[in-house]
């Protein structure tokens, strides 16, 4: 049963929206089916864990961070009198993973179980590529850019994290031995395609820090054959990517990839937030007030406000007047929730793209609090799948590959907003906490730490 759960989670977060894409008159069905099968899950799993007494299989310092975070959404919330209608969004956007991590927790998966939704994950990613062919060039013949690539995920963006994290469990396959290094070689060309077709630019460096990552996991292990085919493989991918970029995305004749990611006119810097001044008043709803009118400084410049000036806006606009707010947070919702009335700031934060990363809408709505908190938990999650990356059979075949992801997210958090890609995180969430959970059931120990015989307590 508990695999039939997990597999409809999955398929469902990760092909609702092309679906409703295909049939717009069921659209309402498709945007909160997950929502529903999430909210139906919630308190069935929790119910679950308390009934069977499993919740000591949950490391602790992940319910201490989860505490810790519900702490600072609850204190912004009543510090900012956030409303009912923005509260209902807010709690979706971020605690709509929660009943998804702890899933692993309430059923007993198995090695047979982590085998099967991990090889379901990859096969959805090769279904990508007849889908993604279809649209770039049938459904979107004659148009130069990547936008509609998005397979049957949500955006290019959701389609292209997939990717990368296929692309790394393959090459975990390979260093494992599970696969020959034709097959790493193949299975990497044909899972970087749908990557290169959705034209992220960043994807290379992404998935060249994965890899790194994924090598340096492996350093004791990982032989000179299998370090030049991983190298060999990843050089053709990059050769694909770049040749594919040139060919149908280069913004000019003659102008390829490496002329795009130096062009001064890709800065994430300095690009239009200079004279945006703000003025806190709390006695209106509309009480993050610019000054100076947002779109005429921006008109001043060419560009919205790029991520790294998202980043440091809160900083700028909060400090040191007031602290409390730089700690907390606006309230969860105020930022991005447009659901009914919206978030008090939505039509200000739409102008400078105040929630465009994970990073800045953290920082906006649940402060350098909630930020701090939401890094550490990804940042514990690496330690912990590097740590035991080296362990025998499907489980460390995962924790290898989810260590190397992990950094991603880690690396991606000021560069895109993970709160949005429910169709990917819902199934990252889901696999990183099967893998702990199996680790820690084999443990002998782990009700009070994750370990195991041959390795020293981290919990």
């Amino acid at each position: 049963m508990q695999r039939h759960i997990a597999i409809i989670l999955i398929l469902a977060a990760t092909t609702s929206q092309f679906f409703k894409a295909q049939i717009p008159a069921a659209s309402a069905v498709f945007n909160y089916g997950v929502d529903l099968l999430l909210g139906i899950l919630c308190p069935l799993v929790i119910g679950r864990i308390i009934v069977r007494r499993s919740w000591n299989q949950i490391p602790p310092k992940y319910i201490l961070l989860f505490v810790g975070f519900f702490v600072v959404l609850v204190a912004g919330i009543v510090l900012n009198d956030v409303q009912g209608d923005t509260i209902f969004a807010g709690t979706r956007y971020y605690l709509r993973y929660f009943p998804v991590f702890l899933l692993p927790f309430a059923y007993d998966y198995d090695e047979q179980d982590i085998r099967v939704l991990t090889r379901l994950f990859l096969a959805l990613m090769l279904i990508q590529i007849p889908i993604v062919l279809w649209q770039r060039f049938i459904f979107g013949a004659g148009v130069v850019t990547g936008d509609i690539v998005t397979g049957t995920f949500a955006s290019g963006t959701g389609l292209v994290v997939a990717g990368i994290m296929g692309i790394l469990y393959v090459f975990a396959l390979f260093l494992k031995n599970r696969i020959s290094a034709t097959a790493a070689v193949v299975l990497a060309l044909l899972f970087i395609l749908p990557t290169s077709l959705a034209e992220a630019k960043a994807a290379p460096l992404l998935l060249g820090g994965g890899i790194l990552v994924l090598l340096w996991v492996s350093r004791r292990s990982i032989s000179a054959s299998k370090l030049v085919g991983i190298s060999f493989a990843s050089a053709l991918g990059f050769l694909v990517f770049v040749g594919l970029y040139a060919a149908l995305y280069a913004p000019e004749e003659g102008v390829g990839y490496f002329e795009v990611m130096t062009d001064s006119r890709f800065d994430y810097h300095n690009v239009g937030t200079e004279d945006v001044q703000f003025d806190l008043n709390r006695e209106s709803r509309g009480d993050l007030i610019a000054k100076t009118n947002p779109e005429d400084a921006i008109a001043k410049n060419t560009r919205v406000p790029g991520r790294f000036d998202q980043i440091v806006l809160p900083f700028k606009i909060l400090f040191p007047d007031d602290i409390v707010r730089l700690a907390l947070g606006v309230g969860i919702g105020n930022m991005s929730a447009t659901f009914m009335s919206g978030g008090k700031y939505l039509e200000l934060s739409n102008r400078l793209m105040l929630s465009g990363t994970s990073i800045s809408q953290l920082l906006w709505e649940t402060g350098v609090l909630g930020t701090t908190l939401y890094i550490t938990f990804f940042l514990l999650l690496y330690r912990d799948f590097s740590r035991y990356a080296n362990r025998s059979g499907e489980t460390g075949l995962s924790l290898h590959a989810f260590a190397a992801f992990c950094s991603i997210i880690i690396a991606s958090i000021p560069y895109t907003n993970f709160m949005f890609l429910f169709d990917v995180m819902v199934p990252v969430y889901f696999l990183f906490a099967l893998a702990i959970a199996s680790q820690r059931r084999a443990s002998p120990k782990s009700a009070s730490s994750w370990e195991g015989a041959d390795s020293p307590a981290i919990a």
